[in-house]
C-alpha cells in the first residue's frame, strides 16, 4: 500500500565551491537528474499495533549516479582527503530534528552509511587523484509519518576536508 508521503532529494548547485563549518562544502551533480519525487510505502503492509513501526514510511532511491566535482587544489597534487555527506539538521516538511534516517549502499567508491538529522558520515577518504569522484548510490529514507507536515525536501551536503 503506498502513502501519500512525497520525498525529494534535491541539490543546490553552486558555481564553484564554498566553505562552511566542517569543511569545503561541494556541489553534488545527480544522474539522471538534478531532483528526484519518490513515493514512499508503509514499512508494514498490515497495522501491527506498534505505533513507531505502523507509522514508518519508506522511499528508496536505486542506482543513482552520484558526481562530486572536487577542486583543482585537492588533486594538484593529489591529496588525502575526506568527504562526509550531511543531512541539515532543519529537513523540510520534517517537525523537529527527528523522525527521518537517511541510509545508503554503494559500488564501492563511496562507503555505504546512514545519517539523521544533524548528523554527517564518511562518504569516502582516500587520494584525491581526479577532478570528479563518482558512484552509483542506493538511497533509502525511513521517515516518522508523525513528524511530517508537508512533502519532504532532502537536500545533503557535501563537505570536502585534508585528511
Amino acid at each position: 500500500m503506498k502513502s501519500w508521503v512525497a520525498v525529494m532529494l534535491g541539490s543546490t548547485l553552486a558555481l564553484g565551491a564554498f566553505m562552511v563549518s566542517g569543511g569545503e562544502r561541494l556541489a553534488p551533480v545527480y544522474f539522471p537528474q538534478r531532483h528526484f519525487a519518490l513515493t514512499g510505502e508503509w514499512s508494514n503492509p498490515r497495522f501491527t499495533g506498534d505505533v513507531d513501526s505502523d507509522s514508518r514510511v519508506i522511499a528508496e532511491m536505486r542506482d543513482v549516479q552520484l558526481i562530486l566535482p572536487i577542486p583543482a587544489r585537492f588533486t594538484s597534487p593529489p591529496q588525502q582527503i575526506s568527504i562526509f555527506l550531511i543531512l541539515p539538521s532543519q529537513v523540510q516538511g520534517l517537525r523537529g530534528g527527528g523522525g527521518l534516517v537517511l541510509t545508503w549502499t554503494t559500488r564501492g567508491v563511496f562507503e555505504a552509511g546512514s545519517v539523521r538529522p544533524g548528523e554527517r558520515a564518511v562518504l569516502f577518504q582516500g587520494l584525491a587523484g581526479a577532478p570528479e569522484l563518482t558512484d552509483f548510490v542506493n538511497f533509502t529514507f525511513a521517515i516518522d509519518a508523525r513528524e511530517m507536515s508537508q512533502a519532504l525536501r532532502v537536500e545533503p551536503i557535501y563537505e570536502i576536508e585534508l585528511r
